[in-house]
């Protein structure tokens, strides 16, 4: 960033870091949530894997890179 003040022929420099995220382009997974009530049988794994085989076959839906942010 450069800051002037031309009427006392002052100019200062800084350099600034800035912390950005630039997902355009990408296609993120999120977490998923099933109620206690639909967690058995495998309901959860289901999902998780219907939205990859959706991805699969609609690739033009989705973004060639792919991210997911992990929970703790």
């Amino acid at each position: 960033i450069t800051q002037a003040h031309p009427q006392q022929a002052i100019t200062c420099h800084h350099q600034l870091l800035a912390i950005v995220q630039d997902l355009q382009g990408h296609t993120e997974i999120c977490s998923l949530f099933v109620l206690p009530e639909f967690r058995r049988q495998g309901n959860g794994v289901l999902i998780a894997r219907a939205r990859f085989l959706l991805m699969a076959e609609y690739p033009e839906w989705f973004a060639e890179n792919v991210f997911a942010e992990m929970r703790g």
